[in-house]
């Protein structure tokens, strides 16, 4: 399986789109030939700006500088489930092995969880920025037979689920140096669930040691109306969400991402029809892959 590189694919499109004139007769007065397009690796991430936090409050003294350092030489297990509270299983789960392949840089699929076709490929390469936000690249699956047109659509959809479950576990950290109770907050736009939201997370500090960051997190997610979109499908009426949680994320000292958990609710209202509300539970483990 071979991943796509993104700068060179960049760069071939725009090379494709304006042919180059017939090669010049080499004389003296001619000018080198160009260099090719530049390829760049796959655990480098490109030039998609990192994520800023906004502090409010710097908290007690003494304060120090927070930020992910990733040490996880072993392949670890990233799993993320969501349910309904009043279920006593988990309604959706997802399993994504992270292998080290680099400096911060993990080389990830999925390799289980409910409603994946076990000949499905979803997979791709994480890296771990020093403040928390991820640069994720997509692979694209190679079989040796012919896809179906249900397997096609059937990867396409889990390779989007799997970028969604690792951006949701987002522990963003301040620049400057914080102590306990300090309290910073994010946004940014995403897409979730066919919608367009504005996404807002507020932290609080409760604990930073040499063993792990903890905080407490609320997050307010608001789609404003808008046609639902899910792969070839557009809706036939405006729909809006407002999305309610807030729980806790813990980062382990080296882990790639944090575990934690959260609840609350989802308000959503359809044209012309009356607003439902629905209650949701987060959830988000790292651990030791099964022995194969």
């Amino acid at each position: 399986m071979r991943l796509p590189m993104a700068a060179a694919v960049t760069a071939l499109t725009v090379a494709c789109a304006s042919p180059a004139p017939p090669p010049a007769r080499p004389t003296a007065a001619s000018s080198p030939r160009p260099t090719p397009p530049p390829v760049i690796d796959a655990c480098i991430p490109g030039k998609t700006p990192e994520l800023s936090a906004t502090l409010l409050d710097a908290g007690e003294a003494p304060r120090r500088v927070l930020r992910h350092e990733v040490n996880a030489p072993a392949p670890l297990l990233f799993s993320a489930k969501r349910r309904v509270p009043e279920a006593k299983e988990w309604g959706a789960r997802i399993d994504i092995l992270l292998e080290p392949a680099g400096p911060r840089c993990f080389a990830y699929r999925v390799t289980g969880g409910n409603g994946v076709r076990k000949d499905a490929q979803a997979f791709g390469h994480l890296v771990v920025r020093g403040r928390g936000d991820p640069w994720l690249q997509r692979g694209f699956p190679e079989h040796e037979a012919p896809r179906d047109g249900s397997l096609i659509m059937h990867e396409a959809w889990l390779s989007t689920r799997a970028l969604t479950e690792i951006i949701d576990a987002l522990l963003l950290l301040p620049e400057t140096p914080v102590g306990k109770g300090a309290r910073w907050e994010s946004s940014r736009r995403i897409g979730r669930d066919g919608l367009e939201f504005v996404e807002k997370r507020s932290f609080t500090l409760e604990r930073a040691d040499e063993e792990a960051i903890e905080v407490a997190v609320t997050i307010e997610a608001d789609a404003e109306p808008q046609r639902e979109m899910r792969d070839n499908y557009v809706g036939d009426h405006l729909v809006e969400r407002h999305d309610r949680l807030s729980g806790k994320l813990v980062l382990r000292r080296g882990a790639p991402l944090p575990m934690g958990s959260w609840r609350g609710e989802q308000r959503t209202r359809e044209q012309g029809r009356a607003e439902w509300v629905q209650r949701v539970e987060r959830s988000f483990e790292l651990s030791s892959p099964p022995p194969l």
